[in-house]
């Protein structure tokens, strides 16, 4: 269930045109989940300041202390694979809050 104080942002569809992911803020870990109706649920993938973006083929990217980063993202379980690789140093963005 949702907190009255949670606020869901910048969802993004997943390719299968069902689940998604999406920004939450104002909960104890703030970041980028995703929700399959199927399962039913919602599933922390990355505590983060900021949003997410799903990149095909099958990455995260998003931005840690300046850096923008992918990490291979597996679209089935809903989860972070592998380890995060930076593609860009010096990247300015907006802390949700």
């Amino acid at each position: 269930t949702r907190a009255p104080n949670e606020s869901h942002r910048l969802p993004q569809i997943l390719p299968d045109g069902e689940r998604l992911l999406f920004y939450n803020a104002n909960v104890e870990a703030r970041g980028i989940y995703a929700f399959d109706p199927g399962a039913g649920g919602v599933t922390l993938v990355l505590e983060s300041e900021g949003e997410a973006r799903f990149v095909e083929p099958g990455h995260l990217a998003f931005v840690r202390d300046g850096n923008l980063l992918v990490q291979p993202f597996d679209t089935q379980k809903l989860a972070l694979t592998g380890v995060p690789r930076p593609i860009a140093a010096g990247v300015g963005y907006h802390e949700a809050r």
